[in-house]
């Protein structure tokens, strides 16, 4: 399963418009202590259910088999189409016990191999629509997709394409579905299917990244319940036409391995305004924050940074540089900030209360790993920096600052941009 999925990643990146060259390995996975650990399981696993908790089906197996499938076809052969189908209509990633069992039904079944062809065969195939029905009509869709239709179509373009639809693209489809060329239950396939230019692009990056998490997860305990969707929701929310694809299967190790800590000793929903594992990302250039929500606050919790950024280890790196952006929560910037320095490499940090002061080696010295002391706002802080080339032939920036209030034990996390 691991190599075929790995394989269809790959080949989904290549036909997207992604990079198509091999990844450059992260060179800095986390920022606390490494590579994150699977947790011991809590129970024993339990094995694949004959049908699937939700969504479920009525319709038999075709007792002809997989008649007018091409020779070859496997089992595998239909992850892309359940991850496909999860997305578009659940807004989020499958688990084990999905694939196992849509992608055998499928094979039995003789289905279609792909969205588009699914779609094409909906109409006057009563199988096809009872396979796309299951998912349509799914309690597990029903809660993800409520309010009005505009609303509901607003958070199909966001799951799928990261942006919301024009007012042409509204009326397009409202005439489709007042006029009855659209089932409402195949909407989330059709707008799948009708993806082009940029679009394309990003709806690749979301099924690679969602690829990635249901490998990166383990066997869990029981299916996944409704609430464990959030996890990869959140996760393929963040995903845009500039998140870096050599990011995608260490962070989705990482967002998986946090997940399954928190959720499966026993499974259970989180307590009132804290979350299990990462809460919300953020893709920077060449990196990506992860961050988590506790008792209701929402933090910068952990980062990655692709092999192909030039770490900076010397003060003079930044010289001329300004960093105006402060991320200390995924979602939100903090404004009336900025960490600037000159050309010898002398740093200012500027907020609305004051300003410090930090000269170059010390900004030296806290870029390895040696904290610098900031006396005004009582803190010690680290460094780490990084440059990418962008497109246009220049260079982007990204500043980690790590930081320790005097007198206490936790350290914070928070990530400069220009």
């Amino acid at each position: 399963m691991k190599l075929a999925f790995t394989c269809f990643i790959s080949l989904l990146l290549a036909a997207c418009g992604g990079s198509g060259g091999g990844p450059a390995a992260p060179q800095s996975l986390s920022a606390t202590a490494g590579t994150p650990v699977p947790p011991s399981p809590a129970s024993p696993v339990a094995p694949a259910p004959t049908v699937p908790v939700t969504p479920s089906t009525s319709v038999p197996p075709n007792p002809a088999g997989p008649s007018t499938l091409p020779s070859g076809v496997v089992e595998s052969d239909y992850y892309p189409l359940v991850t496909q189908l999860h997305l578009s209509y659940f807004g989020g990633a499958a688990d084990y016990y999905g694939f196992t069992y849509f992608s055998k039904r499928y094979l039995i079944d003789g289905m279609p191999l792909s969205g588009k062809e699914l779609e094409a065969a909906l109409p006057g195939n009563e199988r096809v629509a009872e396979a796309v029905s299951v998912f349509a009509k799914s309690p597990i869709s029903g809660a993800f997709y409520s309010g009005t239709e505009e609303a509901q179509l607003e958070k199909m373009f966001r799951t799928l394409f990261n942006r919301a639809p024009d007012s042409t693209e509204k009326a397009k489809w409202r005439t489709r579905l007042e006029t009855g060329q659209l089932d409402r239950n195949h909407l989330p396939l059709a707008l799948m299917n009708s993806a082009a230019g940029a679009d394309l692009q990003v709806l690749g990056k979301k099924l690679a990244l969602s690829g990635a998490y249901s490998l990166a997860l383990s066997i869990p305990p029981q299916p996944m319940e409704s609430w464990q969707y959030d996890a990869s929701r959140s996760l393929l929310a963040a995903v845009d036409q500039a998140a870096d694809e050599t990011l995608f299967a260490p962070l989705a190790q990482a967002a998986a391995r946090r997940f399954e800590s928190e959720a499966y000793a026993p499974p259970a929903p989180p307590p009132p305004g804290s979350s299990h594992g990462f809460s919300s990302y953020k893709f920077l250039p060449a990196a990506v924050l992860m961050c988590a929500t506790k008792a209701g606050k929402s933090s910068v919790a952990d980062y990655l940074v692709a092999g192909k950024a030039v770490p900076i280890r010397e003060a003079a790196g930044l010289a001329a540089q300004r960093f105006a952006v402060l991320r200390e929560d995924c979602p939100l910037t903090s404004s009336g900030r900025s960490f600037s320095f000159d050309a010898a490499g002398n740093a200012t940090l500027t907020t609305p209360a004051a300003s410090v002061q930090f000269a170059a080696a010390q900004v030296s010295q806290a870029l390895k790993g040696e904290a610098m002391v900031d006396t005004v706002f009582k803190r010690s802080v680290k460094l780490q920096a990084y440059s990418v080339a962008t497109a246009d032939g220049g260079k982007a920036y990204v500043l980690i600052e790590k930081s320790l209030a005097n007198g206490t034990a936790e350290e914070t996390l928070a990530a400069w941009t220009q």
